[in-house]
């Protein structure tokens, strides 16, 4: 997962089967009212749907985008099922006021992401991922999302 990335409908509409392949594989259940669930009908075939979508609609989409590329983005983690567990059953809407181990587990996710593009050796694990820095050891972080009151 890149920072600049500049992603078309058509690449968007691939990222749900890619998800579902992943969640299948690890035998991870998507509630069919799960946030996730919805983003991912959401997603799919968005490249047909785009055109007559409302701009909340398609904010919507960019949010769904986010997720969806950050779990894509850790398909080849060892650790990917705990947090991919949390973002199958919680509630992923960012503005909803009260905690969600979801959210915290997308924050995990891309944090996860953002570290390696730096450069560094990280991994998903307790609490939540590991970073190896050069010369100064093993750093264990913790990712909590900030909640709106």
């Amino acid at each position: 997962m890149q920072p600049d990335i500049q992603n078309s409908y058509e690449k968007i509409a691939e990222l749900p089967a890619q998800v579902k392949a992943l969640c299948e594989n690890l035998k991870v259940r998507i509630g069919p009212q799960a946030d996730l669930a919805k983003m991912l009908d959401l997603c799919t075939d968005i490249h047909m749907k785009v055109a007559g979508m409302a701009p909340d609609q398609i904010l919507a989409v960019a949010r769904a985008y986010r997720v969806l590329l950050a779990i894509v983005a850790c398909v080849d983690e060892v650790e990917v099922k705990a947090p991919l567990e949390r973002i199958a059953t919680s509630i992923l809407e960012p503005a909803t006021p009260m905690h969600s181990a979801g959210k915290d587990a997308v924050f995990e996710l891309e944090l996860l992401q953002y570290i390696k593009h730096r450069g560094l050796d990280a991994r998903l694990g307790e609490p939540d991922v590991v970073v190896e820095l050069p010369r100064h050891g093993t750093y264990f972080v913790a990712c909590k999302r900030p909640s709106i009151r």
